[in-house]
C-alpha cells in the first residue's frame, strides 16, 4: 500500500494487508468497524463495560480516548493489531514493567489504559 492509515503514526509497523482479513486490500473506514467486542474483552479477561465497539477499541488502544474517529480510516493490517482480531504477546505488555514475563492473562481497563498513556508519554503504542 502506498498510502497511510490513520493509525501508521502509533505504530513501528508500515500499512499493509492482513492474513486475518485476506479478501480485504483497502483501507475500512473507522466508522465500519462496528464489530461487538464483549466476547474478545471477555477472553483477555478484562472489564467488558468500558468499550461498545470494535471502533472505540481501536481508538482506545491507541490513546486516542476523546477521539470518536468520524475522518479515519484503518489498514487492514492494523485493524488486524488493533481490533478484535488482536492477540496479547505472551510478555508483558505494560511500558514500565519491561518485556519480562508476566500475568500476560490479566487484560487491562480503559482506565489503567489512561494512567499508562498520562504516565509515559508515547507516541508508538503498537509495534
Amino acid at each position: 500500500m502506498s498510502f497511510s492509515c490513520s493509525f501508521a503514526v502509533h505504530s513501528t509497523s508500515a500499512c499493509g494487508v492482513s492474513t486475518r482479513y485476506p479478501d480485504r486490500r483497502q483501507f475500512f473506514p473507522l466508522n465500519s468497524c462496528i464489530s461487538d467486542v464483549k466476547a474478545h474483552l471477555r477472553e483477555l479477561q478484562t472489564t467488558q463495560s468500558c468499550v461498545a465497539s470494535e471502533r472505540e477499541l481501536i481508538l482506545a488502544r491507541v490513546g486516542l480516548f476523546e477521539e470518536d474517529g468520524e475522518d479515519m480510516v484503518i489498514c487492514p493490517k492494523h485493524r488486524a493489531l488493533l481490533g478484535i482480531k488482536y492477540r496479547p504477546s505472551r510478555k508483558c505488555q505494560h511500558p514500565l514493567h519491561g518485556r519480562r514475563k508476566g500475568k500476560i492473562s490479566r487484560g487491562i481497563n480503559l482506565k489503567m489504559s489512561k494512567q499508562i498513556k498520562e504516565t509515559c508519554h508515547g507516541d508508538v503504542w503498537f509495534p
